[in-house]
C-alpha cells in the first residue's frame, strides 16, 4: 500500500525498488536474479593458461555490475562450448555470499579446470553470478578476513576510478598481456585507446597515495 510521497510506507518500498517520483508515478524497479558475461572467442582455445585471464575479465565484469547495484552471490556458474558447438556448465554454490571479484575468480578457474578435458578446444567461455543477497557477509563474521578486506579495498578503489573515469580505464594487469585471446565483442570493451589510461593492478598503491593527498 503507498500512502504518500513522505510516508513511511514509501520509504519501506523504496528499498524494494519501488518509488513515487514528482507527480505520485508510482515505479517499480525489478532486481536482477543474476549476472552474467560470456564471450565467443576469436581463436580456438587449446589451453587453460589461454583461459585464466579471460575467466578473470568475465568474473570482473560480472562483479563490477553486482557491486553497483548493491548485491552479492552465493552461487558461481562457469560454461564452456567446445568447437563441436557443445556447451557444458558446472556451478558451485558458496558458504558465504561475495561480491570480491578475486573470489569469484578463484571458484571460476576450479569449475573450469573440472569442466574442460583438454582435448577439445573451446569457442567460448561463460561465467554468471546468481543467488543473490544484500547481505555483507563480511559484517557479519566474527574473524574477518585480513586477505579478503584487502581485496574488497581494491575493488572498491577499482569501481570508483572506472566510474570517474571509464570503465575501460583499467583491465587486470594479465588480462592486458593476453587480452588479444578474448572475442571480438568483448575485445571492444577491454581495449585501452591510445589516449587511454593504461593502469594495471601494480600501479594501485601509487595511484590510492595520490587521491588521498587531494
Amino acid at each position: 500500500t503507498v500512502y504518500d510521497r513522505k510516508g513511511e510506507v514509501v520509504t519501506s518500498l523504496d528499498r524494494q525498488g519501488i518509488s513515487l517520483d514528482e507527480k505520485g508515478v508510482l515505479t517499480i524497479t525489478e532486481e536482477a536474479k543474476g549476472y552474467g558475461n560470456s564471450t565467443t572467442l576469436a581463436k580456438d582455445l587449446t589451453t587453460a593458461e589461454e583461459a585464466y585471464p579471460i575467466l578473470l575479465s568475465l568474473a570482473d565484469s560480472c562483479a563490477s555490475r553486482m557491486r553497483n547495484d548493491g548485491q552479492r552471490a552465493t552461487c558461481v556458474s562457469v560454461t564452456i562450448r567446445d568447437t563441436a558447438f557443445r556447451d557444458r556448465s558446472h556451478q558451485q554454490h558458496l558458504s558465504h555470499a561475495t561480491d570480491i571479484t578475486s573470489e569469484i575468480y578463484e571458484v571460476a578457474c576450479r569449475l573450469f579446470d573440472d569442466l574442460w578435458d583438454r582435448k577439445m578446444p573451446l569457442r567460448l567461455l561463460g561465467v554468471s553470478l546468481s543467488q543473490l543477497t544484500r547481505e555483507d557477509a563480511a559484517q557479519l563474521s566474527l574473524f574477518p578476513d585480513p586477505r579478503l578486506e584487502r581485496e574488497q579495498e581494491l575493488d572498491r578503489l577499482i569501481d570508483g576510478l572506472r566510474h570517474r573515469f571509464g570503465s575501460d580505464t583499467i583491465v587486470r594487469g594479465s588480462i592486458m598481456e593476453q587480452s588479444r585471446h578474448v572475442g571480438k565483442k568483448h575485445k571492444a570493451a577491454l581495449d585501452l585507446e591510445n589516449e587511454e589510461k593504461k593502469i594495471s593492478d601494480a600501479s594501485l598503491s601509487t595511484l590510492k597515495e595520490s587521491q588521498s593527498t587531494q
